[in-house]
């Protein structure tokens, strides 16, 4: 899979060994191991956690937002379980929503659960324009050091999504160690901690980290 889309370049590549990848202007976003007995990508672990990890921690939560589709196993993950009544998909990029169809049918669900909505616009709009608020919401943008994807770790984006969150909601992100100094990383959770009162880190794989947070 190969478009040009209206925010970006989106391609899905295959490897030798099972591994579907999609990319954004040539970034890896999310790799998947299509071959049912071969170990899983780090990718997926992450992942995985994602949607397991709020699902864990407040499995009464019912309202579910989700920026940034990637390979779709985070959504996959959210609505394997029955409690969440909606999961609304923000995406950007309309190419990267129709390349996550390449990781059928390790993610079959986003395609037929009516529980899902998918909204192919940028996220800050979408919450200011709908004004929802949610249990959960889910943060997976690519590296932050990719074109027009800082601000999504600033004090800003994190004060503007926590106004979405209902009472006691979570909000979780992914964290890119790879490629990251430690100021910097430091200064992501730093921005974090100004916003939410509590937060816990999990690290996910060698390269990543998954950050649970609550306003309250």
């Amino acid at each position: 899979y190969y478009v040009d889309g209206k925010t970006a370049t989106v391609a899905v590549s295959a490897t030798p060994s099972g591994t579907r990848v999609i990319s954004t202007n040539g970034k890896p976003d999310a790799a998947i191991q299509m071959v049912e007995d071969r170990p899983r990508t780090e990718d997926e672990y992450t992942m995985t956690l994602l949607g397991a990890l709020p699902l864990l921690a407040r499995p009464e939560a019912r309202t579910f937002a989700n920026i940034g589709i990637g390979s779709g196993l985070t959504a996959e993950v959210i609505l394997s379980h029955g409690s969440p009544a909606a999961l609304d998909v923000i995406e950007i990029e309309p190419a990267m929503a129709i390349g996550a169809y390449a990781f059928h049918p390790r993610v079959d669900r986003i395609f037929r659960d009516r529980r899902m909505r998918l909204h192919t616009e940028d996220a800050k709009s979408y919450f200011a324009r709908h004004g929802k608020r949610y249990d959960v919401i889910v943060s997976e943008p690519s590296n932050p050091w990719v074109n027009g994807v800082a601000g999504l770790f600033t004090r800003e984006f994190y004060r503007d999504t926590a106004r979405y969150l209902a009472p006691q909601g979570l909000f979780v992100q992914w964290l890119h160690l790879y490629e990251l100094d430690d100021r910097l990383l430091g200064s992501m959770l730093a921005a974090m901690g100004e916003t939410f009162a509590d937060y816990q880190v999990y690290q996910s794989s060698v390269g990543d980290l998954v950050v649970l947070a609550v306003r309250e």
